[in-house]
């Protein structure tokens, strides 16, 4: 059944004031990093404070069944030739998020003016009835980190930051957002060496 929760509540975070932050940013596995849950991912963080961080991974192919998923979820109004599912990490895979570039609906969290996650079941309903968001990505599972694991990894060099590009999410195909994440840091993804720091 697709879940009507909130980002908050998923590891009851509260809201930072800290400048720092890095929600809205693009957190991009180092080649150094070879957990198979992250291997070559980017995400989105989409919620940081000192209770741990929240992020969807927006480039990993979802393995599961997917019509088993979507079945599960009570998705079936859904056509999944024309919505792209993607594993968001390995927490929670039976919570649904849905990244979109406009609009709100009962459980919308914006992350900046060009992107808004909804993890309510009514932009489901809109986007089977062709009035959802021009550009969407449905979301399965999240990625988590307990206090202060995070910064600890982005300083050993797990990750690289960037600035959040949209065009990355809905206009690059899911196979090149990698790449394409790297590049956007004026480095080419041939060239970087497992030593990298984060940006």
């Amino acid at each position: 059944m697709f879940q009507i929760v909130s980002l908050k509540h998923c590891i009851n975070l509260i809201d930072m004031s800290d400048n720092n932050s890095l929600v809205g940013h693009f957190l991009i596995a180092s080649p150094s990093l070879k957990d198979p849950n992250f291997e070559k991912t980017v995400t989105l963080v989409c919620e940081q404070s000192e209770s741990g961080s929240l992020g969807l991974i927006i480039n990993k192919p979802l393995h599961h069944d997917l019509d088993e998923i979507i079945t599960e979820m009570n998705l079936d109004q859904l056509d999944s030739s024309k919505v792209s599912f993607l594993q968001g990490g390995p927490v929670g895979l039976d919570r649904g998020f849905v990244i979109h570039n406009s609009g709100f609906w009962k459980n919308t969290t914006e992350i900046n003016e060009k992107t808004f996650i909804t993890s309510s079941r009514d932009i489901i309903d809109d986007i089977a009835e062709g009035k959802g968001p021009s550009n969407s990505i449905f979301i399965v599972g999240y990625s988590g980190w307990g206090p202060g694991q995070l910064e600890t990894e982005l300083m050993t060099n797990s990750w690289l930051s960037a600035p959040y590009d949209p065009a990355i999410v809905f206009d690059v195909d899911t196979e090149s957002r990698w790449e394409k994440s790297i590049d956007s840091l004026g480095i080419k993804s041939v060239n970087i060496s497992d030593q990298i720091g984060h940006a």
